[in-house]
């Protein structure tokens, strides 16, 4: 006879936490990817046309996984789409359709303004979930989860400093550009609401789906060519789609079950420092002991921001 063995709750809730933990870092370390991929996949094919296969390629495995749990897995009517809630669908709508607008205005604005002024404000992503999450919500936040956000802040525009331009050219690209971040605050915000509701898998998939009828109609208006011309330029897209959204989206929607959307986003803030890094081995980027510093000063902030929610979780 066998027994089963019951975990502590504070136990079980204390390994679900971590493993969002984990899951966030992988995140950030998939997404990190992404502008080294974007970089090599626009030498044959538009932005809106990498986007566009990013969601496509995404969407082959996403299928197959959501037919295989319906057939085979013991829950399979539960988290389906074809069961879905009316209120449940309008937010998968809701969520994709601002994180595929959030994607299209990240590829005009990286093209009107620098590449600086981009980052800077795109750091300014988890203000705007705070903040939101406060009106919306009543979310509360403590001293040490604010302090390391602002710390993370200042660190990921430092990082950009030296080559920030103020100027009227870049004004249209820094509009787009806090459009285009406040959007993607909305998009956490949403996600971390669906999560109490579905599945990742079911997140990624309408994601995916809405994604790709945004966008086809943008390809066919702007006449892009829309097959890469060699394998690598379907090596880079391909890869983008496994890293970027299925590996990096899907851990950001998974780590949302357990953890707030202001610690996502605050997390999420390392991309584009690891993504310096990475640059700095592959093209032998320059990078200075001012953004070496950034970088450190956004750890340890992030270290005080996630310390700070994860004993709010945990309590």
């Amino acid at each position: 006879m066998s027994t089963e063995v019951e975990f502590p709750k504070e136990q079980l809730t204390a390994k679900k936490v971590n493993l969002a933990i984990a899951a966030l870092f992988i995140a950030v370390f998939a997404m990190s990817w992404t502008p080294i991929l974007m970089r090599w996949s626009v030498r044959e094919v538009s932005p809106v046309v990498t986007i566009f296969w990013r969601e496509a390629i995404a969407f082959i495995p996403l299928g197959l996984w959501i037919n295989f749990k319906r057939l085979y897995a013991q829950d399979s009517s539960e988290h389906q789409p074809h069961n879905l809630s009316k209120s449940t669908k309008i937010l998968l709508v809701a969520a994709s359709t601002v994180v595929s607008c959030c994607a299209l205005l990240y590829t005009v604005a990286i093209t009107q303004t620098s590449v600086a002024n981009f980052a800077a404000i795109r750091s300014l992503v988890p203000l705007f979930t705070t903040i939101l999450a406060w009106l919306l919500f009543r979310q509360s936040f403590g001293r040490k989860f604010l302090i390391g956000m602002f710390l993370s802040i200042g660190g990921a525009i430092t990082i950009g400093l030296e080559d920030s331009q103020i100027s009227f050219h870049n004004l249209q690209g820094d509009i787009i550009s806090f459009i285009s971040a406040m959007l993607y605050a909305a998009y956490l915000l949403i996600v971390e609401k669906l999560r109490t509701q579905v599945d990742t898998t079911t997140i990624l998939l309408w994601r995916v789906i809405v994604g790709m009828v945004l966008l086809l109609p943008v390809i066919l208006i702007t006449r892009d060519p829309i097959f890469p011309s060699s394998l690598n330029g379907w090596l880079s897209v391909s890869t983008l789609a496994i890293l970027g959204q299925l590996i990096g989206q899907g851990s950001v929607a998974y780590s949302l079950s357990k953890l707030s959307s202001g610690l996502v986003a605050v997390t999420l803030l390392l991309v584009p420092a690891i993504s310096a890094i990475i640059a700095w081995f592959i093209f032998a980027e320059n990078l200075s002991l001012l953004n070496w510093l950034s970088f450190l000063l956004m750890l340890l902030s992030i270290y005080l921001a996630v310390s700070s929610k994860v004993d709010a979780r945990m309590d």
